[in-house]
Parts: structure tokens; sequence; C-alpha cells
């Protein structure tokens, strides 16, 4: 039997998630392998910015119901990182299952894994960082992205290829990855999470039952989900309160994203309004988002220091169980079943509060109980 791991949102699980697992089912199969399949997914919170559609234990055991195996947790404040820190931080997990992992299967627009595996040589290493120092200070009037791409030319002479979302992540994963293997599928247009959440937003349940399966659709329906206007008031109210200073030392921020976003809040009613008046050339909508929401959640520019040193056991089978009970012992980054477990080392107490205490605001916000929840077995 082979694992295969994969690093997901499931905001919300729609039914393009469900030909992923049956594509990784169908392809080690064809190679006369049976899978175990193993979802590292964010908590409560995403890498866009923001909270998730649906409690983590609701989107756990509809992945679980689904046909994975197993599904961990990518804690805060990885979850909520730009597209790097994001896979590194998914990456460490992964790979420090001690070898449990064969395969990490993502979904890619262009399906050309050697450009790929091309693209993640140069943007992996050391070189290229120091690269990207040298265009920052040269060029400080030029967007992350742009310093990235001189960086790139300088190194490579030849510009970086234009990459879509899910080929940029892609190429984050492949410049971490040292010991699992890519498994790549190509990404077939029409399923997104992007159009679920719009159909939800729009209360378009005809749409919505078109995008993902029975189990989603009903969770959804059944949520009164997070209360928007609460949000908007919580966190406009925090821009307005909160020096600008102290707003530039949090994570994904600096002094002049932490302006615009307090001159933002004093001309907006509501965080998409704040999001659209602070976004620019220099800062995406995402990296927007995610610096108001670390903000207002207290997470400190340092934060993303060093990789994470646990996961969150939030689902599993009977197959995923035997496979936690493989690695359980040997392997190199602790998996909490429960809150004792995480209260034995000083370092991962830390990342296990800081993780679990901003749990329970995404709680408040969806007026559920902010009592922590036990996994899932089946």
């Amino acid at each position: 039997m082979k694992t295969v791991g994969i690093i997901c949102e499931y905001n919300p699980f729609h039914l393009g998630h469900s030909l992923q697992l049956s594509s990784i089912r169908e392809e080690l199969n064809a190679r006369g392998e049976d899978a175990c399949i193993v979802a590292l997914m964010s908590g409560s919170f995403v890498q866009r910015g923001g909270p998730a559609v649906l409690p983590k234990e609701t989107r756990a055991a509809i992945a679980l119901s689904e046909g994975t195996d197993l599904v961990l947790e990518l804690p805060l404040p990885w979850c909520m990182s730009g597209a790097d820190r994001f896979a590194a931080g998914a990456v460490a997990i992964l790979e420090g299952l001690s070898g449990g992992i064969d395969y990490l299967a993502f979904g890619s627009e262009t399906g050309d894994v050697d450009e790929l595996e091309r693209i993640a040589r140069v943007i992996g290493s050391p070189e290229f960082d120091k690269a990207v120092g040298n265009a920052a200070e040269a060029r400080p009037d030029l967007s992350f992205a742009a310093q990235r791409e001189m960086a790139y030319a300088e190194l490579t002479d030849e510009p970086l290829p234009k990459l879509a979302p899910n080929d940029l992540l892609g190429v984050a994963y492949l410049s971490h990855m040292r010991t699992i293997r890519p498994l790549v599928f190509r990404r077939l247009p029409g399923y997104s999470a992007t159009k679920a959440r719009r159909a939800l937003q729009e209360r378009d349940f005809a749409a919505l039952q078109e995008l993902v399966p029975p189990a989603t659709n009903d969770a959804l329906r059944a949520s009164e989900g997070l209360s928007q206007d609460a949000m908007d008031h919580a966190l406009i109210a925090h821009l307005l309160l909160t020096p600008t200073a102290v707003i530039a030392t949090a994570a994904e921020c600096n002094r002049e994203l932490a302006a615009r976003l307090t001159d933002a809040a004093a001309r907006s009613r509501t965080v998409a309004e704040v999001v659209e008046k602070a976004t620019s050339k220099h800062y995406t909508a995402a990296r927007v988002r995610r610096a108001l929401w670390h903000s207002y959640l207290g997470t400190p520019a340092n934060a993303p220091m060093g990789l994470p040193h646990y996961t969150n056991l939030l689902a599993a089978n009977e197959r995923g169980r035997a496979f936690l009970r493989t690695v359980a012992k040997k392997s190199e980054i602790t998996i909490v079943t429960r809150p004792s477990n995480a209260a034995k080392d000083p370092q991962i107490a830390a990342e296990y509060a800081f993780s679990e205490t901003r749990d329970r605001v995404w709680r408040l916000f969806a007026g559920i109980s902010t009592e922590k929840k036990p996994p899932i077995l089946k």
C-alpha cells in the first residue's frame, strides 16, 4: 500500500475534490497498489486570508465520507500565509511523518511536472533567496512578485514563467519536498471552491448543488454561517482603535500596508471595502486580507518562524488509524489527539495554544460552542 498526501483547504469540499480522490485511487490501482489518502487540511482560517466557511470538524467529516482515510490539520499561522510559507509548513508536516507519505498529490493547470520541477529547483535554492534580497534592496519600489521575477531572470537569464494559482502552489510544494514524490493531476475547469462560495453567498442553492457533493450541500444549507456584520464591525473597529505602528507588526504586514489599512478603515463600512481600498500593485487582495486578519488575531510578524512541530488529528477511518499506528512512535511531528499531547513540550504547547485560541474566535463568529471537539473516528 502507498500513502498519498494531499494539502487542502476544502473550503468547501466540492466535486472537483471528489474527482481528485477517485483519480488518485485509480492511478495507484493501475500501478497495482492500494492507496491510503492523508489529507492535511487548513484549520479555521485559510490561505487566501480569512475564515473558512464551515467548522474544520465538519469539513474533515465530509472529506472522510468522500474518500480520504485520514485528515490532519495545518494549523495557524501556516494555514493563513503566503504560498511559500503555506507550502513549507504543510510539506514539513507530511515529511515529518517519518517516511510515511510516499506521494504528494496536487492539481496543476498545465500538468507538466517536469517544467514545475525545473522552476522549483531555482526558487528553492539559497541563491534565489539571496537574489530576491538583492532585488529588494535595488528596487524597493517594486512589488515582491516583481522582485522575485528579477531574481529569477538574474539566475536563469530567462523570465519567470507566468504561473496559474495551482501551478504556483505546486512549484512552492516542489521547492520544499525532499523525500516525497509528486503525483500531479491536470486540473479540469468547471468545479472550484470560489464558485461554490459565490453560490453560497448569493444563496443560489440550485447552483451550489451542481458544484458540491450532497454532504457539503447539506452542511452548508444547515449552517447559519459566519456573521459577516460581526466580522465587519470587529475588524474595522480593530483598525480604528489600533495604532498604525502596532498594526505594522502583524504577520504579512509592514508600515506601508498598515497605513493603507488604517486609511481604508476610516472610509469603509465593511471588510470587503477595506480590502478593495488597501489593495494595490504592491499588495494583492489576498495579502491585504491576511495582514488584516493577522493583525486582528494578534499574529506577530515573526510568528511563522521555522516550521510546525505538531498537527491535530481531525478525522480517521480504520485505514487512517492503521497508518497512524505505523508512524506514531517514529514521527518527528507530534500528532495531537487530545490536548494533553501538546502539553508535554513547551514549543508545541505554545503553537497549539496560539492556534486553538484563534479557533475559538472563529466559533464565536459562527455562533457555535467554543468547546474543542474530539477527533472523528470511523
